[in-house]
């Protein structure tokens, strides 16, 4: 299901949806975000392990590897998202390279942190 708010939402609210989301669609293309912006869904999909959906422009992008999966703009994308839905398998395994990813481990990042306050 596809959620959509017409009003800020309280923060308890989206901590609820994000931990049942199976996957998070940023909607935006790499031509309108330019090549050193992001979005904050990224955030959020790191942080909660949710796999993301972007447009395959975002395909040769080495930081979705693994723990993304693509849609194709020029393609009718309700049914790219069926297809999707009916077959979850692609979703688990993105699941679980997120969750496996040293990358993304908490330890990793406060190392990471750490070395860049202290060693800059």
């Amino acid at each position: 299901n596809i959620i959509k708010f017409n009003s800020r939402v309280p923060n308890d609210i989206v901590n609820a949806y994000l931990k049942q989301t199976d996957i998070m669609m940023p909607l935006f293309s790499p031509e309108s975000t330019g090549k050193f912006r992001i979005s904050g869904s990224y955030n959020s999909a790191y942080g909660y392990k949710i796999p993301l959906y972007l447009d395959n422009g975002f395909n040769n992008n080495i930081d979705f590897k693994d723990i993304a999966l693509f849609f194709d703009k020029n393609e009718n994308l309700v049914s790219q998202i069926n297809q999707l839905v009916n077959n979850k398998h692609e979703i688990n395994e993105c699941k679980q390279a997120l969750q496996n990813n040293p990358v993304y481990k908490v330890e990793n990042q406060c190392d990471h942190f750490i070395n860049f306050i202290f060693n800059e």
